[in-house]
């Protein structure tokens, strides 16, 4: 069903108004499509959390999200002739491995590859008093904390201590122990 509206149009000109020159006209728009994805959707293929990722493809103008796997990314889009066609987001401290999706207020599109991001390296240090302090460089709370007393056996006890969250790391403080740990991040 196709609905008429009326409107007027003046054209600015040097030249006064002829009514006489009035006339019907058509005027017809076309929806802004939802955005796509083009080529090779991304690039790098994967990173830690604080990596730049440009996303590429099409109507990406008016973008209001990225999304890392469901976590929302800080982003913007390309500058001058490309800001269509280019998002560059960054991979947020919460993220995990999967998909990305740009959200436009005419739709979303998620990538078909998935972005992937690595396990994160853990720190150490030790303080006689407090013990070992163990960070990595996420806020993922899927990362759990694993220690072992001997690596031949492969029996990995998850952590008890009370994870710290904050700047883009997790923290735990881990009493001293006699004899060797060994550590390590798994994925819940």
């Amino acid at each position: 069903m196709s609905e008429l509206t009326n409107y007027s149009i003046v054209v600015a000109s040097k030249s006064v108004f002829d009514a006489t020159q009035a006339g019907n006209f058509k005027l017809t728009w076309y929806p802004t499509p939802a955005p796509g994805f083009t080529g090779s959707q991304f690039s790098p293929a994967s990173g830690m959390p604080g990596t730049k990722v440009t996303l590429t493809g099409t109507n990406f103008t008016g973008a209001t999200s990225v999304l890392f796997n469901g976590v929302r990314a800080s982003f913007t889009n390309a500058p001058t002739n490309n800001f269509d066609l280019r998002v560059t987001a960054v991979v947020p401290p919460e993220a995990s491995s999967g998909p990305i999706a740009v959200v436009t207020p005419h739709g979303s599109e998620t990538t078909t590859a998935s972005f992937q991001v690595p396990l994160p390296k853990l720190a150490f240090t030790f303080n006689a008093a407090t013990g070992h302090e163990v960070k990595w460089p996420s806020t993922n709370t899927a990362w759990m904390l694993e220690a072992a007393e001997d690596l031949s056996r492969g029996v990995w006890t998850p952590i008890a201590g009370t994870l710290v969250l904050t700047n883009g790391e997790t923290k735990v403080t881990l009493p001293p122990s006699a004899g060797n740990s060994f550590y390590r991040l798994k994925r819940n």
